[in-house]
């Protein structure tokens, strides 16, 4: 806590085995991380730390899922609270959608939308979405 006061700000025994959730990469918030390379960097970072999300639905041809970033308010912290990130956002652990590898698959945003094709693991993957504090549902469709 003295080092980075992010440490307890989300409660990881809310992910549940049970329920899908996302996984953010390549957040244009995250802090460089200062290992390995600059082991003497006593700077505090952080990683995916202002995300949100909660699960809406899931049948078996769709997943929806709300996205959006950590208000203010809800957290006490010295970094500064973006008010939104890019991140590409991939979904794990869906319990009733099944999406064969290589397969096609729609997806909506907000007023965003599009197509992606799952890689060999039949894992999918939305590039660079823009997340606000605003939740706002992905949703993901198997392609007909």
């Amino acid at each position: 806590m003295k080092v980075n006061d992010l440490i307890n700000s989300f409660d990881w025994l809310s992910v549940k085995k049970n329920e899908s959730y996302p996984v953010f990469t390549d957040a244009s918030t995250n802090d460089p991380l200062p290992w390995p390379n600059q082991l003497t960097d006593k700077k505090a970072g952080q990683i995916n730390a202002f995300f949100r999300w909660k699960n809406v639905r899931e049948t078996a041809d769709l997943s929806e899922t709300m996205l959006f970033l950590v208000k203010p308010a809800e957290v006490k912290t010295t970094f500064t609270i973006p008010v939104e990130a890019t991140a590409d956002v991939s979904l794990r652990r869906l319990q009733m959608l099944r999406v064969a590898p290589g397969a096609m698959v729609r997806w909506t945003f907000g007023t965003s939308q599009g197509e992606v094709r799952a890689d060999a693991a039949g894992c999918i993957t939305i590039p660079r979405l823009k997340i606000t504090a605003e939740p706002t549902s992905l949703s993901i469709k198997t392609a007909k």
